[in-house]
């Protein structure tokens, strides 16, 4: 999800592992416990879990998809108003 809203932010493809090296600066999720979480366990699980449960990290994650799709929605291009005449 976050790879498709910086692909609409940026206008440019960006793959999973390249998405996990860009730095973080300009992104909303910076610094997000469930990114990091992700970024985790998608590098094998090395490390401790940042959620004591999984309802805990479900919920986050839930709440950060509405987040990158509510924005997303801002950032999709508009089609051009049509004139009535």
């Amino acid at each position: 999800m976050t790879r498709q809203h910086d692909t609409l932010a940026a206008g440019a493809i960006t793959s999973k592992s390249g998405w996990a090296t860009l730095p973080w600066g300009g992104s909303r999720s910076a610094g997000t416990p469930i990114v990091a979480e992700c970024l985790r366990l998608r590098g094998g699980a090395a490390g401790y879990a940042q959620y004591h449960t999984p309802f805990t990290r479900r919920r986050d994650a839930l709440a950060y998809k509405a987040m990158m799709m509510g924005d997303a929605r801002r950032l999709m291009p508009r089609p051009p108003l049509q004139s009535s005449r």
